[in-house]
């Protein structure tokens, strides 16, 4: 994640990380719709969620949050189709911090050194 005021470079930054990848193995689902029923099938299969404008004031859940980032096995669905279970492999880029609803430190130990390791 990248984490400044505006206009300092961050998602010019996430577009030349984006431009080494092929379109088909992007994803661009903003993290607070990893909860929605239908959109967390969008990262299946992919190397790379890139989300370049996330909105500020939301608060995400911490356990589908931490499921994601970590790469723990999920459940997705597609319309009219069965609902399947993956484990997410796709890096994730946003442009600003995110905070999250959570009931113990297991989001600082674990998902806090991913976001902050280069």
């Amino acid at each position: 994640m990248l984490f400044g005021e505006g206009g300092n470079g961050k998602s010019a930054g996430i577009n030349l990380v984006r431009a080494m990848f092929p379109p088909e193995a992007l994803a661009s689902l903003l993290p607070q719709r990893w909860t929605e029923r239908f959109a967390l099938s969008a990262p299946e299969g992919k190397l790379a969620n890139f989300v370049s404008k996330t909105p500020s004031g939301e608060r995400l859940e911490g356990g589908a949050f931490k499921a994601v980032v970590t790469g723990d096995p999920v459940m997705a669905e597609r319309k009219h189709r069965d609902p399947f279970e993956f484990r997410p492999v796709a890096g994730h880029a946003g442009d600003r911090g995110l905070e999250l609803v959570h009931e113990d430190d297991l989001v600082e130990r674990e998902i806090g050194p991913r976001l902050a390791s280069p």
